[in-house]
């Protein structure tokens, strides 16, 4: 009966810590991306459908020569593999960024 107690709470504080930093990352990266940001183009590389959880879409863009990638949840099925979307991304770290507009290269096609 002590293990059964001890595994609970062991994992309770696992968890309470994984939330904890999972709401500081997202607080960090909303403020990152709430002022001094920039626009740039991004380009979807590939796509994975996971089962019971969130379809990931991962797009890469370049910053000064440096290349950087990032996942956005949620299946985009008019997106093809190699489409330009548009990409805001905070100038104090690059590789906090998220995507504003899917459908940016759909506009542009007569």
């Amino acid at each position: 009966m002590k293990n059964n107690k001890r595994f609970i709470i062991l994992i309770l504080i696992f968890i309470t810590i994984g939330t904890t930093i999972g709401v500081f990352y997202e607080n960090k990266k909303k403020k990152l991306l709430s002022t001094n940001t920039e626009v740039t183009h991004g380009y979807l590389t590939k796509r994975i459908n996971v089962a019971r959880s969130c379809n990931e879409s991962y797009y890469y863009y370049y910053i000064k020569n440096n290349k950087f990638e990032i996942w956005e949840c949620g299946l985009k099925p008019f997106l093809e593999i190699g489409d330009t979307v548009l990409i805001k991304y905070s100038l104090e770290d690059p590789s906090v960024a998220k995507v504003i507009d899917f459908k940016f290269m759909k506009k542009f096609k007569i």
